[in-house]
C-alpha cells in the first residue's frame, strides 16, 4: 500500500504501519537502481535541460525498496512544455522499472524538507 492510497482511504497511517515489513533490500539491487536514476538524472539534464535532479523515496531512504518499488526523482529547470516529454522518454528509457518524475518548481514545504532530509542528489 503506497502514501497515497492511503491518503485516498482517509489518511490512517497507523494501518500503514503495522503491515509487514518487507525484506532489506540487496545492496546488489540499491547499486544497479541507483545506477538506473543516475542515467535519468543524466537524461533530464542533456535531453532537457533539468538543472538540478534529486532521488528521493524508497531508493533513497532503502527503507522499504524492494524489486517492485518504484525510481521517485524530482527535477528542476525542466521548461513545463517538455515535461510530458520527459516522463515519456524515461518510460522509454527504463521499461522495466517505473520511474515518477516529479517537478521540483511545484514542491511544497513538506517535500522540500523530505527532499533536504532524505533526497540524493543525482
Amino acid at each position: 500500500m503506497t502514501a497515497l492510497e492511503i491518503l485516498r482511504q482517509g489518511g490512517n497511517f497507523d494501518a500503514y504501519a503495522k503491515l509487514p515489513k518487507l525484506p532489506a533490500p540487496s545492496p546488489e539491487l540499491i547499486a544497479r537502481e541507483r545506477s538506473v536514476a543516475t542515467a535519468a538524472a543524466e537524461i533530464l539534464k542533456k535531453e532537457f535541460g533539468a538543472d538540478r535532479v534529486v532521488l528521493h523515496g524508497s531508493l533513497a531512504r532503502e527503507d522499504d525498496f524492494s524489486s517492485t518499488s518504484d525510481i521517485d526523482i524530482v527535477a528542476w529547470g525542466i521548461p513545463l512544455d517538455r515535461f510530458f516529454a520527459a516522463v515519456s522518454r524515461l518510460d522509454d528509457f527504463c521499461a522495466a522499472w517505473e520511474i515518477d518524475l516529479f517537478s521540483g518548481e511545484l514542491a511544497d514545504d513538506f517535500m522540500q524538507a523530505a527532499l533536504l532530509r532524505d533526497g540524493i542528489e543525482l
